[in-house]
């Protein structure tokens, strides 16, 4: 579609199945062809999406990026796209844990471990970026976009077609406490908060972007509030 914008397949390994085969997940390495450009920005921007998408659906949002010089990181999260044989698609736990075996497999990238890593989540995504980065400080900006504050609270229990949805899919609506946490950024941020010196706490909290509609249909702007 794009003359000057390439694109290259990659996949990275995040686990093995009960056969011991290796599971990957499959996603795209985006830029432009025009190297000075792309070299100029050293910029890497890690692309989340939701429960429902694609790497492909979030198109609109990347291809203009792309065409700014930024060098785009676009996946399949287990279970959906090409990365079905990775695991299911309810998997949020280990859909955190694939994310920060995406930032390992950066880390060791020759092409790419210099870069300013920016990792974008949307929704389920924004989760994943908020609860599987906020600790990392190789990733130099967080942008969560319509992200949820505590997990089993905030799950959309009174619109039945998305719980019906999330059943028919596995999604777990009643984690216990441990999971819970590790699925709510805000109590992510909280033990960060309470654990970090000011110092380095105010260097992580100023990496996160929190961006929420007030009209919000699915995902209460209360969650925006409280994670703020």
């Amino acid at each position: 579609k794009f003359k000057n914008i390439k694109t290259s397949k990659i996949k990275i390994e995040v686990g093995k199945s009960r056969k011991g085969k290796n599971r990957y997940i499959i996603g795209f390495l985006i830029s432009l062809y025009n190297n000075e450009i792309v070299e100029s920005k050293r910029s890497l921007l890690v692309i989340c999406h939701g429960f429902s998408d694609s790497k492909e659906t979030l198109q609109y949002y990347y291809i203009p990026l792309a065409l700014q010089g930024h060098t785009i990181l676009v996946y399949d999260a287990r279970g959906t796209g090409e990365s079905k044989k990775a695991g299911r698609r309810s998997q949020f736990l280990k859909r955190i844990d694939d994310f920060k075996k995406v930032i390992e497999w950066i880390k060791k990238e020759d092409q790419l471990k210099n870069y300013d890593v920016t990792s974008i989540g949307f929704s389920i995504g924004a989760i994943t970026v908020l609860c599987g980065g906020f600790s990392d400080d190789y990733i130099k900006k967080i942008i969560a976009i319509s992200a949820m504050s505590n997990y089993k609270q905030n799950l959309p229990k009174y619109n039945p077609i998305i719980m019906l949805s999330y059943l028919l899919k596995g999604v777990k609506l009643f984690p216990n406490k441990v999971e819970n946490d590790k699925l709510s950024p805000y109590s992510i941020i909280e033990y960060s908060k309470q654990s970090l010196s000011e110092d380095v706490w105010r260097k992580f909290s100023k990496r996160v972007f929190l961006i929420h509609a007030k009209n919000d249909k699915i995902i209460n702007f209360k969650n925006f509030q409280e994670n703020v």
